[in-house]
């Protein structure tokens, strides 16, 4: 997050703005390993996403357990970038607009273990 974040706010708004502009029905979402984290789990091989609005929280976490290639047998917890754990049945258009950044994307931050709470 931190290399994206160092981008003023109106270039990551420019680019939300395109990329909503260019698909309207997706959500841009940027996912990244809380910095709290102490556990050994790996980095996402990308960062950014774009998800269909019908998409639930869940399927969206099913997306990133499998891009990280966990096991089963291990916790995935995701928060937004306000530590909020959304609900997993809620569809990522509800989530995107409870807790989009000023700079139009939705960041999410993902751990093994519950590091907010």
């Amino acid at each position: 997050m931190q290399k994206f974040k160092k981008l003023s706010l109106k270039q990551r708004q420019d680019e939300s703005t395109n990329i909503m502009k260019k698909y309207p029905e997706k959500i841009p979402i940027l996912v990244y390993k809380t910095d709290k984290s102490t556990q050994t789990i790996p980095d996402l091989d990308k960062n950014k996403f774009l998800v269909t609005r019908d998409l639930t929280t869940g399927q969206f976490l099913y997306i990133i357990r499998k891009r990280l290639k966990l096991e089963s047998t291990k916790a995935l917890f995701l928060f937004t970038e306000k530590g909020i754990i959304p609900v997993t049945h809620d569809p990522i258009s509800i989530v995107y607009e409870n807790h989009k950044n000023e700079d139009g994307f939705l960041y999410f931050q993902y751990s093994s273990e519950n590091t907010f709470g």
